[in-house]
């Protein structure tokens, strides 16, 4: 079986905190076993990880490493060079993440289509050009012709990067092939200082060329499209994630700019 770190990236305001206990009760229920598990907290302005945090995190397995960047993207650089496992499940700390079970999503990235492996599995419908409000499907119109895997659990279809946006890369959850979040946050960091992470990611996942050897998949729940027909502004529901922040996702660009 292959080896997944679950990788929660989290700060410490008392309310992040909070959400942070959250998202590993969550995750903890679901039927995607974990062989490393391992949050990243990052103290700053005066915001520390708490006693009672630590010791909730080690009851329930979890290992944790404090960093004091003030910078999600350095953050990520040091914490990414001790994860030794294949494959690591982006999550950030203000999410709840429900997984279909662990030996279908894993079986994306043994399919092959052409010369490309699935490299990253993304369990939102986020990072193509479709827009509820403009009523813009892009690659969301070919669900079914891009299908690569159907179950009572997910649908996974291949995303078709000429209908990419600048977010291609897609948070607050992903689950990649290792090597290619680490390379990629290497060079965002090297490269695309003063944009945000996940554009600074996907300029980095281009310019890399990882789109040669890999495609990008997006998990959905069964009945997407005829759900995204009834009214396509079920674009979340659809997905895996729930969002504990109400202002999470409420504008693309926002959030701070890679430093």
């Amino acid at each position: 079986m292959k080896k997944v770190c679950a990788l929660i990236m989290g700060i410490c305001p008392p309310q992040r905190l909070e959400w942070l206990k959250k998202c590993v009760t969550h995750l903890e229920k679901q039927p995607f076993h974990f062989d490393r598990k391992l949050v990243a907290l990052d103290e700053f302005r005066g915001n520390v990880a708490t006693e009672e945090i630590k010791q909730f995190l080690t009851k329930n397995g979890w290992e944790y490493i404090i960093f004091r960047y003030h910078s999600r993207s350095k953050t990520m650089q040091e914490v990414l060079k001790q994860i030794q496992e294949e494959y690591v499940f982006y999550i950030e700390d203000d999410v709840l993440l429900d997984l279909p079970p662990k030996q279908e999503v894993m079986g994306l990235f043994d399919i092959k289509i052409g010369e490309r492996m699935c490299g990253y599995v993304s369990p939102l419908i986020g990072g193509g050009q479709y827009c509820s409000t403009q009523k813009i499907w892009g690659d969301v119109a070919f669900i079914e012709e891009n299908s690569i895997f159907k179950s009572n659990n997910m649908l996974a279809f291949r995303r078709l990067e000429e209908y990419r946006t600048n977010y291609f890369i897609t948070f607050p959850c992903a689950l990649f092939k290792t090597d290619i979040l680490r390379n990629c946050v290497n060079t965002a960091i090297q490269r695309f200082k003063g944009c945000q992470i996940e554009e600074a990611i996907t300029h980095a996942y281009f310019l890399d060329e990882m789109d040669k050897d890999y495609y990008k998949v997006t998990i959905c729940r069964p009945d997407t499209k005829e759900k995204l027909q009834e009214d396509m502004k079920n674009e979340r529901p659809c997905g895996f994630c729930i969002l504990l922040d109400p202002n999470q996702g409420s504008n693309l660009s926002g959030g701070n700019p890679l430093t």
